[in-house]
């Protein structure tokens, strides 16, 4: 891998309180699994309107030397999600690369080996490990059973049943799941962009619907997910949530236009949920087959779950600690800078 040039891919949105997290925990891959390979960062923000971008700029000149190229993206404009990622990617120079929100962590596990898995899959997933601050007591991991296996379950679906996912929902977690660029052609892009807050499932989606994926789902977590209150997934800011509804309904229409008679159903179905019909998803297939798995053959899911969430929760837990003790000496090195 000596000419291997690996790409962080950053999107910010008034990430100031997180971001420095995220960078450390980008400097720690690089000092720990990616030495003598050359490695870009491309930090993407969507208008952001409080201090993201000066601490972005202050934090690379510090760092200058992790990185063969450094790229911050942005004119002050917020325009959605959806745009801010596809500008990104239209910067992308490299191949390989991995993509997340500046209020998300990497974790302590290799990248390297994860991008190792794209010479035999086109698209590597895994479980994707929570943690949240209460900003008292601390970092603190999400290890509920119930609020992993549904999506452990997704990720271990068979071949035939991952189209029906990407309809009925998100087939992967956006956090964990890499792929190569070259599979993020113009029509996938372009698709991508009409939409303004939920770029994974129609990205996904269109994945799975132009190509052939070979998919690999691993048991072992390498990206920390921040449990975030104002997070399109768990805001409840009125405004947001009415526009990624817009998002979903819009995505509705794409999937009406499969010419599959049972993709056509599922589609009905989850336009139906999305206009608050709740009680419809007893009719989902996909759903009857989660609950089926989940109930009579747990085991494996159970297996996921423990090596990937219960054995790397205490580490995972000391990881975080560490680099935040390194963000806050940074944040206090620069406070009359800023």
């Amino acid at each position: 891998m000596k000419n291997f040039v690996f790409t962080f891919i950053t999107c910010t949105y008034n990430h100031e309180q997180f971001i420095i997290l995220h960078l450390e925990s980008i400097k720690y891959q690089i000092y720990n699994h990616f030495k003598g390979i050359k490695v870009a960062i491309i930090i993407s923000d969507d208008g952001s309107s409080d201090k993201t971008v000066p601490l972005c700029k202050k934090w690379l000149e510090k760092n200058r030397g992790l990185f063969a190229e450094m790229s911050i993206l942005g004119d002050s404009k917020n325009r959605g999600t959806c745009k801010n990622i596809v500008n990104a990617f239209k910067h992308l120079k490299t191949d390989r690369f991995f993509w997340l929100a500046g209020d998300d962590v990497y974790g302590f596990r290799s990248l390297k080996k994860v991008i190792k898995e794209l010479s035999q899959y086109e698209l590597v997933t895994a479980p994707c490990l929570a943690f949240y601050d209460n900003y008292e007591s601390g970092y603190h991991i999400e290890k509920d059973y119930n609020k992993y296996k549904t999506n452990i379950s997704n990720g271990l679906c068979p071949w035939f049943m991952r189209r029906a996912f990407t309809i009925t929902g998100c087939l992967t977690e956006a956090p964990s799941t890499v792929f190569r660029k070259e599979l993020l052609d113009k029509e996938i892009l372009d698709f991508v962009y009409q939409f303004k807050l939920i770029e994974d499932q129609p990205m996904i989606y269109q994945l799975f619907k132009k190509y052939k994926i070979k998919m690999k789902y691993l048991d072992y977590t390498y990206v920390i997910y921040r449990i975030n209150p104002n997070s399109i997934s768990h805001t409840n800011n009125l405004i947001i949530k009415s526009a990624a509804k817009k998002d979903l309904e819009k995505l509705c229409t794409y999937y009406f236009n499969e010419k599959n008679w049972f993709y056509k159903y599922l589609a009905w179905l989850r336009k139906q949920m999305i206009n608050g019909n709740r009680w419809i998803a007893f009719f989902l297939p996909t759903n009857h087959f989660l609950v089926i798995r989940q109930k009579f053959f747990s085991k494996r899911i159970r297996q996921y779950y423990k090596k990937a969430i219960i054995d790397d929760a205490t580490r995972s837990l000391q990881y975080l600690e560490m680099i935040d003790q390194y963000a806050m000496k940074f944040l206090k090195e620069i406070e009359q800078e800023i």
